[in-house]
């Protein structure tokens, strides 16, 4: 066993402590780097078990059989509308056709009763009334009929140059009976008088022809109805205005989709199929136009512009003077 005195001398020195001091702060250093780097790593471990922000694996499962699901219910839902609607289309066209068999003949009678004016006085009068219904329910197939061609493609335009006087005087012939009835009158103004569009007369004629309609039917009696045209940035701008039931706000964004009426009364007096102005906006668009209404509510009447684009060498001004009359019944 070593003496105290040998003990003694092999205990490190105060000034061989002062010398290894600064390897032990070293140590101590290194030490705390070590501890700060393991803290780190064991962070970084629990951040890439669990990542912030990031859903877990069998959440992500779920949320994406959800959206599957979702989709395929959609698709499900998409196709059984277009399902329903192919099948409404085809209704539509059957019933048009059996709705048109029997005015033929209905049409042809009527057409020999008229030749039997000298057996009794009233024969003429319930004739015209019978001219007038079967006109109106051939209007009404016709209207379905286009519908049913629309929507399935099968309608074509008969484009060639037309002078819009001639289709504005045959949608006024059409409907003049109508006005008649009515006390109505509808004053015109073209401005030039020689407008030319390249565009299907017959369809154009239908076009106007519904919106005539559509005036005369929410005016009251002795009203007048304004059909204007002039030139605007290359179109033609149709107007036909009335100072009838007017329009209300909520109705004017759906006035054009298939089968919106306004608000009906018992009797239906204004009643239709809600099918004239949805053909408005087919043929507009078809012809590369646009139609427009705007009413500033009930009771202020109505005004629908439809601008229909100009042939190419007839952009500007054509010559002639401006066109203005009043059509009154007869």
């Amino acid at each position: 066993m070593p003496s105290m005195d040998e003990f003694a001398r092999s205990a490190p020195s105060r000034e061989d402590a002062l010398a290894d001091s600064p390897r032990i702060d070293a140590l101590t250093r290194e030490n705390q780097r070590l501890r700060d780097a393991l803290a780190a790593l064991q962070s970084l471990q629990q951040m890439t078990a669990h990542p912030p922000g990031i859903v877990e694996p069998q959440n992500l499962r779920d949320a994406n059989e959800r959206l599957v699901q979702a989709t395929l219910g959609a698709q499900n839902t998409s196709s059984a509308a277009q399902s329903l609607n192919r099948r409404q289309m085809i209704f539509l066209s059957m019933l048009a056709h059996e709705l048109r068999n029997p005015l033929a003949p209905i049409a042809a009678a009527n057409t020999l009763l008229d030749g039997l004016g000298a057996v009794h006085p009233l024969l003429p009068k319930l004739s015209a009334v019978l001219h007038r219904q079967v006109d109106q329910l051939v209007h009404l197939v016709d209207d379905l009929l286009d519908v049913s061609r629309i929507a399935s493609g099968k309608i074509s335009l008969q484009k060639r140059k037309v002078a819009l006087r001639d289709v504005i005087d045959s949608a006024i012939e059409a409907v003049q009976p109508a006005f008649n009835m009515r006390g109505q009158q509808v004053c015109v103004g073209v401005s030039p008088a020689t407008l030319l569009l390249d565009a299907d007369p017959v369809r154009l004629a239908q076009l106007l022809t519904n919106l005539l309609v559509n005036a005369s039917k929410f005016s009251g009696a002795n009203a007048t109805i304004w059909l204007s045209a002039m030139l605007q940035d290359g179109y033609v701008v149709v107007s036909v205005r009335d100072q009838g039931a007017g329009i209300a706000p909520a109705l004017l964004p759906h006035v054009f989709d298939l089968f919106t009426q306004g608000e009906q009364t018992l009797d239906r007096a204004t009643g239709g199929l809600g099918i004239g102005l949805a053909l408005v906006r087919t043929i507009a668009e078809m012809h590369g136009g646009a139609v427009t209404v705007a009413s500033d509510g009930p009771g202020c009447g109505s005004e629908f512009r439809v601008a229909l684009p100009l042939p190419a060498p007839a952009l500007g001004p054509a010559p002639g003077t401006a066109l203005s009359a009043c059509a009154t019944p007869r």
